[in-house]
C-alpha cells in the first residue's frame, strides 16, 4: 500500500510472509564429530602473527613506517647482521670507546629528537664526574644537528651542539649494522652491506669535577630523525680518552626489532586449507577472536560458540568444537563434494548454512537425505567472503598464511553468510547433506561452518500482519499473533536485512521516518 506522510512523501509499505521462515527460529543443529573435514581457522594460540616490533623507526620518525634497526639473530638467513644483544657492551670501532645498549628492545631502547619529539632527558643511574662525553647516534634522512645540556649535581649546566650523520652514511663509523628492517612488512634490505651505521660524538666538559646527573637534548631544525643509542664519559683530559659505558635511563622510543619477534615466514602447521587456496592451504584465512592483540575483538568467535545473525536474529548456528582440528567443510573444482550430518536427525520445514566462498560467488548443489529413504534436491549460491552482501557476521581481520600478517581490520570484511534452503519434506528427519560444487570461477572455494534448521513439527498459527492508514500520515501494524516485529527497506531473498522493532503483541501505532520511500514488516511468532 502507499499512504501519505506527514514529511510530505509517499510510503510505500507492506507485509512479507515467507511460509517456511517467519513463524519460528532457526536453532543450532549440533553435527557429527566426523562431519568437518579440514581446519580453516587460524586457533588464537597458533604462532603469533606479525605485528609492529617498534614504536619509531629511522625513516619516519613516530609515524614508525619504512625502515628500522633490528637485533643480531633476527635475520636467521645472516645471524651476525643487526645491532648487540639488549643490555651488551658495545666495543667500538672508534678506538677507546665503549658504549651500553639499552637493557631491553622490547620497550623504549633510544632517544629520538626530531620535529615531532623536540626535546628528552636521559638521566644517568649513578651520577659522575667526566672530562669528556660520547654520545653513539646517528639520523634517518640526516644529517642533523642536536642541542644538548649537561647538568651537575651543583645545578651548574653547560650547553653545545653535536651533529648525527646520517645512517646510510659510513664515513668514520662506530658500528656498522650491516642491514636494516622494513617495520611494517618486516622485509629486509642492505643485508651484508656496509650500512646502516652508527657514530661517535665526543664533547667536552668545562666542569669536570662535579658530578653529571642528567643529560637534555633538544631538537634545532630540519626534516631528520636523530638518535641516541648510548652515552659513555671518560675523566681523562688527555688522549687516550678510554670513554667507559654510563647506564642511563629515559629512553623515549623503540626504534629497534627484537630478535624474537615474530618474522616474515609462511604459518603452515595452524590450518590444512584456506579461503583463498582451498587445500593448496596458502593465501589468506580466517582466524580467531584473540589472536591478533592489536585488535582482539577481530576474528571469528569462540569455538563452540553460539552464533546470532546480524542480518536475521531468529537464525542461530552453533560455531565448531576446536579451531585447532577440522572445523569446516569445504568444496571446489577440485575436491566438489563434501557433507554434513546432523548428530541426532530432526524434521525441520528449511535449513540454514552458515557460510562464505573465497574468490566467490558459488553456486552449490545440496541433495538432503531423509530417514525415511527419500531424497530432494535444491540449488544455492554463497557469496564470496569479501562482499558487501547483509552478513551473518563480520570478522574485521583476516591473516595472510604466507606472511603470517593480519589485513583488513576494521574494514567491514571478511563476511560469513546466511543461505536458507527450504524442506518439501517436513515430516521425516534429515539424516545428511551432501554438498557439490556447481560453478563459480576457477580459483574459487566454497566454506560452510555450520548449519541450524527451522522446525518442521511446529503447530503454532502464522501470525497475519496487516496495515492500514491512521491520522497524522501514521501506520497501524495490526497481527493476528503476538511476536516479533521486524522491518527491512530493502528485500534481498534470504539475504535481507531485517531489523528488530519490538515485540507486537497486538497492533502498534507507526510514525514513518523522514527520506524512507518504501519499508516491508514482518511478524515472528512468539
Amino acid at each position: 500500500m502507499r499512504c501519505g506522510s506527514k514529511h510530505g512523501k509517499a510510503l510505500f509499505v507492506g507485509t512479507f510472509l515467507l511460509a517456511e521462515i517467519v513463524h519460528a527460529d532457526f536453532v543450532p543443529i549440533p553435527l557429527t564429530s566426523d562431519s568437518f573435514s579440514q581446519d580453516i581457522v587460524v586457533e588464537k594460540t597458533a604462532p603469533p602473527p606479525l605485528m609492529p616490533a617498534t614504536t619509531a623507526s629511522m625513516e619516519a620518525g613516530t609515524a614508525n613506517t619504512g625502515y628500522s634497526w633490528y637485533e643480531r639473530g633476527y635475520n636467521p638467513i645472516a645471524p651476525s647482521t643487526g645491532l648487540p644483544a639488549a643490555g651488551s657492551i658495545l666495543a667500538s670501532d672508534v678506538p677507546d670507546h665503549a658504549y651500553l645498549f639499552a637493557p631491553n628492545y622490547k620497550s623504549n631502547n633510544a632517544v629520538m629528537i626530531d620535529s615531532t619529539l623536540t626535546t628528552a632527558t636521559m638521566t644517568l643511574t649513578t651520577p659522575a664526574a667526566f672530562a669528556r662525553l660520547s654520545f653513539l647516534v646517528t639520523a634517518g634522512n640526516g644529517p642533523a644537528t642536536v642541542q644538548f645540556t649537561v647538568h651537575h649535581q651543583n645545578a651548574t649546566v653547560e650547553t653545545g651542539n653535536f651533529t648525527c650523520p646520517d645512517w646510510l652514511s659510513s664515513l668514520n663509523e662506530s658500528y656498522v649494522s650491516s642491514g636494516r628492517v622494513d617495520v611494517n612488512a618486516f622485509t629486509m634490505e642492505g643485508v651484508n652491506n656496509n650500512y646502516p651505521v652508527l657514530f661517535s660524538r665526543d664533547v667536552s666538559l668545562a666542569n669536570t669535577t662535579n658530578p653529571v646527573t642528567q643529560i637534555d637534548f633538544a631538537y634545532i631544525t630540519g626534516a631528520a630523525h636523530s638518535a641516541i643509542f648510548a652515552v659513555s664519559g671518560s675523566t681523562n683530559q688527555a688522549d687516550p680518552f678510554s670513554f667507559s659505558p654510563i647506564p642511563v635511563t629515559g629512553f623515549n622510543v623503540d626504534l629497534i626489532v627484537e630478535s624474537t619477534a615474530p618474522r616474515r615466514e609462511a604459518l603452515t602447521t595452524a590450518t590444512t586449507a584456506s579461503m583463498d587456496a582451498g587445500q593448496v592451504n596458502y593465501g589468506r584465512t580466517w582466524y580467531e577472536r584473540g589472536y591478533y592483540p592489536l585488535n582482539p575483538g577481530t576474528g571469528l568467535p569462540a569455538a563452540g560458540s553460539i552464533l546470532t545473525n546480524a542480518a536475521a536474529p531468529d537464525h542461530r548456528y552453533l560455531l565448531p568444537p576446536g579451531y585447532n582440528a577440522n572445523n569446516a567443510i569445504i568444496f571446489d573444482a577440485d575436491y566438489p563434494e563434501a557433507s554434513l550430518a546432523p548428530a541426532t536427525p530432526l524434521a525441520y520445514a528449511a535449513l540454514s548454512f552458515l557460510c562464505a566462498a573465497g574468490h566467490g560467488p558459488v553456486t552449490n548443489q545440496c541433495v538432503l537425505s531423509h530417514a525415511n529413504g527419500s531424497a530432494e534436491t535444491n540449488l544455492f549460491v554463497i557469496p564470496n567472503w569479501f562482499d558487501n552482501s547483509p552478513a551473518a557476521f563480520i570478522s574485521n581481520g583476516a591473516l595472510n598464511l604466507n606472511i603470517r600478517a593480519v589485513d583488513s581490520v576494521g574494514a567491514n570484511n571478511p563476511r560469513l553468510y546466511a543461505v536458507d534452503v527450504p524442506l518439501a519434506n517436513t515430516v521425516s528427519p534429515v539424516t545428511n547433506v551432501i554438498f557439490t560444487f556447481v560453478g563459480g570461477a576457477a580459483n574459487s572455494h566454497a566454506v560452510i561452518f555450520a548449519m541450524s534448521g527451522l522446525s518442521g513439527q511446529s503447530t503454532g498459527i502464522r501470525p497475519k500482519l496487516t496495515i492500514s492508514t491512521a491520522s497524522g500520515g501514521n501506520l497501524l501494524l495490526t497481527t493476528t499473533q503476538p511476536g516479533q516485529l521486524q522491518s527491512t527497506t530493502a528485500l534481498n531473498g534470504t539475504n535481507t536485512s531485517w531489523q528488530n522493532d519490538g515485540i507486537i503483541s497486538s497492533s502498534v501505532l507507526i510514525t514513518p521516518p523522514p527520506g524512507v520511500s518504501r519499508k516491508f514488516y514482518r511478524v515472528l511468532a512468539q
